[in-house]
């Protein structure tokens, strides 16, 4: 039986449906010029959004690139974003070393204050 807070959150995804997603909030650009949702629009997208230290991001860093360098030419845009909920402390140059040392070569933007994870969230069915 699923919990309450389960059939919020599903109907939250629900109402989402078939509307469009809020533009990014992103800054600082790395590999790419900024994007957006609108000069995207009609493509085929994957995202990823992950921190430095974040153990699952580092151990499929690999399969990212492959997915990049396998799809990218086919008109797949693979985009990552760096979640920093600090802003206040973002040294831009420690994202770029955090990029080069993943070998991250499709285009990574700074999630400042997650703002974009935020209005992406799905599980905030109270917040719709």
């Amino acid at each position: 039986m699923p919990l309450a807070g389960q059939c919020a959150a599903a109907q939250a995804r629900q109402g989402l449906l078939g509307k469009p997603a809020s533009e990014w909030q992103a800054t600082n650009w790395l590999n790419s010029a900024p994007l957006t949702l609108r000069g995207l629009r009609g493509k085929r997208c994957s995202s990823v959004g992950g921190r430095r230290r974040l153990p699952v991001l580092r151990a499929t860093a690999p399969a990212l690139n492959e997915f990049y360098r396998a799809y990218h030419s086919q008109g797949l845009a693979v985009i990552g974003f760096y979640i920093i909920n600090r802003p206040n402390r973002l040294k831009t140059e420690a994202v770029e070393q955090y990029a080069r040392k993943f070998g991250f070569q499709f285009p990574v933007a700074i999630d400042p204050g997650w703002r974009t994870l935020n209005d992406w969230w799905l599980d905030r069915g109270d917040q719709q």
